[in-house]
């Protein structure tokens, strides 16, 4: 059997009693700053030519932006070696 190679993973953190800091990390190119602008907002897509999933609808971040700003929680991204790090930090 063929196993892929995982491409995500979910970690967690506490400074304080009462301050989490959520990270989901996604092995692969990095965000450019330009299209960091433009991630959270509706119907983007970012570059087609590096999408897996011709269906998307671009959507995902949009509703993950507001479902965070609802709870008033802090969130970006941070570019890394291998990857791009995605965060929430709940307090």
């Amino acid at each position: 059997m063929i196993r892929r190679p995982q491409r995500s993973t979910l970690s967690s953190s506490s400074a304080a009693s009462d301050v989490y800091k959520k990270k989901i990390y996604n092995k692969g190119e990095n965000i450019s700053k330009e299209e960091g602008k433009e991630l959270w907002e509706l119907l983007y897509k970012g570059d087609m030519s590096r999408s897996r999933d011709e269906n998307s609808s671009g959507m995902g971040l949009a509703i993950c932006r507001q479902i965070l700003e609802l709870h008033n929680f802090k969130y970006g991204f941070e570019n890394k070696e291998d990857g791009v790090e995605f965060y929430f930090i709940a307090k």
